[in-house]
């Protein structure tokens, strides 16, 4: 949950620094999808860390057949919840919002424009998948697909990251 928060901070820092007037529109709209997606990933986070472990071990607990079947259908009801929240977390936090400053950033003149590519071709993997998967559409490949954005994105955050800040310390 920390990592979001700096991330969505990190991200709103960068789309509130760049240059071109286009970029930091484009940056401007990324900023307020990263917080709608970061505010959806944790409560998918609060779902996954907190509700299913109380129904796990409540279950386990239990010794009457009837309160184990209800915490069962209780808990199926959480764990559909967790995955409705898939599409908005993958499509618009992972997604949209990183395609977006993904462009904004190949656009302004603050950073090179590699780096853009990067985080817009990231960003448009992860919305395939989290479009898929809201759709309810079978994506050929769907998981290797969703992987290569989620690692494209891990790895450009922490270079976006550096590039910050050594554009900070030369007072860009």
């Amino acid at each position: 949950m920390i990592a979001v928060v700096l991330l969505v901070c990190g991200l709103a820092m960068l789309t509130r620094n760049l240059a071109d007037p286009m970029a930091s529109a484009l940056g401007t709209l990324g900023r307020y999808m990263v917080i709608l997606g970061g505010a959806v990933y944790m409560v998918e986070v609060m779902v996954d860390g907190f509700a299913m472990r109380y129904f796990a071990r409540t279950w386990a607990a239990a010794t009457d057949p009837t309160q184990k079947a209800s915490l069962l259908t209780s808990a199926d009801a959480v764990v559909h919840t967790w995955f409705a929240l898939f599409p908005v977390f993958s499509g618009v936090f992972l997604g949209l919002a990183m395609a977006v400053i993904g462009a904004a950033v190949f656009r302004s003149r603050n950073f090179p424009r590699w780096l853009g590519a990067w985080g817009l071709l990231s960003g448009t993997l992860c919305f395939m998948t989290g479009l898929g998967a809201g759709l309810g559409l079978q994506i050929p490949g769907a998981l290797p697909i969703w992987i290569s954005g989620v690692t494209l994105g891990a790895t450009w955050g922490p270079l976006l990251g550096l590039m910050m800040w050594r554009a900070s310390s030369r007072g860009e």
